[in-house]
């Protein structure tokens, strides 16, 4: 069974939640959710392709914007969690202001909050 989405390569839903628990085992972990708001409007409009070239731009782009060692998953259709070691507060809100601005051209909503 395949633990990876087909469209990005990234890990999907299950890897997502083996990689959490095993992260969480080893240090204290913060979870970034991005969702690509227009993604539905996307694909009305312009077509899945245009849908797939948008979700493989923000994949890049948010990828690109991690630290080594954070992980990034794609765990639904326009919705990617990335999973980023913290040792203070402030660091989940400094990954998801640095997820925010990787995609400047796409709308996409973050959400951060620290793994109990």
């Amino acid at each position: 069974m395949s633990m990876s989405d087909f469209l990005t390569g990234l890990g999907d839903d299950g890897a997502f939640r083996e990689a959490l628990a095993a992260a969480r085992r080893r240090y204290e972990v913060a979870v970034v959710l991005v969702e690509v708001t227009d993604l539905a409007a996307i694909n009305a409009v312009a077509g899945r392709q245009a849908g797939d070239r948008a979700l493989l731009g923000v994949a890049a782009a948010l990828t690109s914007a991690l630290r080594c060692g954070d992980e990034l998953f794609r765990v639904g259709g326009g919705d990617f969690a990335a999973i980023v070691a913290v040792t203070e507060a402030g660091e989940a809100d400094h990954a998801a202001e640095r997820l925010r601005a990787a995609a400047p051209g796409a709308r996409v909503s973050v959400a951060a909050g620290r793994a109990l």
